[in-house]
């Protein structure tokens, strides 16, 4: 009788010990888990960044530097031509887009008359290579010349190629020119419009590569007053289809 009660003494401490071990285990599970929980948490918070503070300057910079670009904002269609035979005269061929400029290999402007049909002057016998631009930026621009003068030769399919049509976003200086003489003749309209509050204000200038100034919206800035700045790379295009290199500078405070 003594002896059964040793076993189950023993018994109960062995279940006793086995449980008191997976009890250490489940603790540890716990305090694993938890440590990877706030790892995970805290991983988190370094990418959110929650309690980051977004200066209203920086808000209004880029507003108006979208409000600006959006506003002085063209498309130019843009297509290559390749003429598969040799003329001597100017040529016409089907194209169905107006308000055209024209540039040979050596991007020189050609004289060009579009209507249902793009004729275009042919002077260089070595030269078979075209581009072609189109926009509405061009309209004041496309004099032209007069096809029936020229005696101009009508193209068959086969004698020419024309390339892959694209389109690009430019900055238009028309625009960018109406944009500046508002700005100067009704700044609050302008402020108003792009979105500012009341206590804010802004300026901007165009400048070409060698930093000289091309249009300058400038005002007054207060004393002790935080200015925050952001020059923004363009394409201005001219009415003659002329293309350049120009920064924009947009000013806050």
């Amino acid at each position: 009788m003594v002896l059964k009660m040793s076993i189950q003494i023993s018994s109960l401490r062995k279940t006793s010990m086995i449980f008191r071990g997976k009890k250490g285990v489940s603790h540890l599970e716990m305090i694993l888990s938890f440590v990877i929980f706030v790892g995970f948490m805290l991983f988190l918070l370094a990418i959110i960044n929650p309690f980051k503070i977004i200066r209203s300057s920086d808000v209004y910079l880029d507003i108006i530097e979208r409000e600006i670009v959006e506003n002085i904002s063209i498309k130019i269609n843009f297509q290559t031509l390749k003429l598969d035979i040799s003329t001597s005269s100017c040529f016409c061929f089907n194209y169905g887009f107006k308000n055209v400029i024209v540039k040979d290999k050596s991007y020189v402007k050609k004289k060009a008359l579009t209507n249902g049909k793009l004729c275009i002057e042919h002077t260089d016998l070595n030269n078979n290579f075209y581009y072609i631009y189109s926009s509405q930026e061009f309209d004041e621009y496309n004099t032209g010349f007069d096809p029936v003068e020229q005696d101009c030769r009508d193209l068959a399919t086969n004698e020419y190629s024309l390339g892959l049509f694209r389109v690009y976003d430019f900055s238009s200086f028309y625009k960018l020119k109406k944009l500046h003489d508002f700005t100067r003749i009704d700044y609050e309209t302008i402020k108003e419009q792009f979105g500012l509050s009341f206590n804010r204000d802004f300026a901007f200038s165009v400048k070409d590569t060698e930093n000289n100034i091309i249009l300058n919206i400038s005002k007054e800035v207060g004393r002790n007053i935080r200015v925050m700045a952001k020059e923004v790379p363009i394409h201005i295009v001219y009415y003659t289809g002329e293309i350049k290199y120009a920064k924009l500078n947009v000013l806050v405070w």
